[in-house]
């Protein structure tokens, strides 16, 4: 399957607000826990990931392969997921592939449906807050348009990518008392 995502961030919250109420709410405002893994940097150094998320008690493996290069702002790559009932296992499978822990992120996430093919993410960080629109291209466009973000910058970076080119390799990002 092809992701197809624009992330903004999202400076003035409040502003978004009273649009966001206005759609549907697919999951309501959730704790999510994720870890990335790779082995000797394998991953990283051909654009790829491997995540196990966590939001309660689902767990979901997440493969990304390479962005796939667009001129139009919108972030186009591969992406596999599947949901695992045991996340404590699949760790040590993955440890006994050679995978281990290297990034560990945070973020409280709201999801609202803005069409049937559309998701609007609001993600609450560590490092600030950020719509994700995900869907078709012209659904994408479409929403933008509706949260008058369309003229907005596009973050073509990901939140470990946007962490550590502000914080530096070393740290996770996770907030305070956690």
């Amino acid at each position: 399957m092809i992701e197809t995502e624009v992330k903004i961030r999202i400076d003035q919250l409040e502003s978004l607000t009273t649009l966001l109420n206005d759609l549907p709410l697919e999951v309501p405002r959730h704790f999510e826990e994720n870890q990335l893994f790779d082995r000797s940097e394998e991953l990283k150094s051909n654009g790829q990931a491997l995540r196990i998320r966590t939001a309660g008690d689902m767990h979901i493996l997440t493969f990304k392969g390479p962005v796939i290069p667009a001129d139009d702002g919108i972030k186009r790559r591969t992406e596999w997921e599947c949901c695992v009932s045991d996340a404590q296992t699949l760790r040590q499978i993955l440890a006994g592939m050679g995978y281990s822990p290297v990034f560990r992120y945070q973020k409280y996430r709201t999801i609202y449906r803005f069409d049937a093919h559309t998701q609007i993410m609001l993600d609450e960080t560590p490092i600030g807050n950020f719509i994700e629109v995900e869907g078709p291209a012209e659904s994408i466009h479409k929403a933008l348009v509706y949260l008058h973000l369309d003229r907005a910058p596009r973050v073509l970076l990901s939140y470990p990518k946007l962490f550590r080119q502000e914080f530096g390799p070393n740290r996770d990002m996770i907030f305070e008392g956690t």
